[in-house]
């Protein structure tokens, strides 16, 4: 039964990878954005711009633009969701961990540099303000 629950949970994991990188709900420019930061893969060639507008210290808006694999531009999606309603201090907070949870740890493993891209870029858009 166990190897059953983690079939079922590889295949869901798949499933939402394929999803957000087939149609992102985030991938756009925000015409006018609080902040943003662009952040390369050298490995593979992904890049990943992150868009945040800024109401009293809270992400109001989160958005993304960028080329690569199917595991950063997902990512990318995942993480404006996660990230939107946010405060600044609650996103320089997280961690990758917070968003292999969603991703799925396991599909991802190998492919680390791909999935922390967004958050690396995020946090250095919010650093820099």
């Amino acid at each position: 039964m166990l190897m059953a629950d983690r079939s079922v949970e590889r295949e869901a994991a798949i499933e939402l990878l394929l999803e957000r990188y087939e149609q992102p709900a985030r991938k756009r420019r925000l015409p006018r954005p609080a902040v943003s930061a662009t952040a390369t893969n050298p490995r593979c060639g992904d890049v990943v711009t992150m868009f945040a507008s800024l109401r009293d210290d809270v992400l109001t808006e989160v958005s993304f633009e960028g080329t690569g694999c199917t595991i950063s531009q997902a990512a990318a999606d995942v993480l404006a969701e996660l990230a939107e309603g946010q405060s600044t201090s609650g996103v320089a907070a997280l961690q990758l961990d917070d968003l292999l949870a969603v991703l799925g740890a396991d599909l991802v493993r190998t492919r680390l540099d791909c999935a922390s891209l967004a958050l690396r870029s995020l946090q250095q858009a919010l650093s820099a303000q």
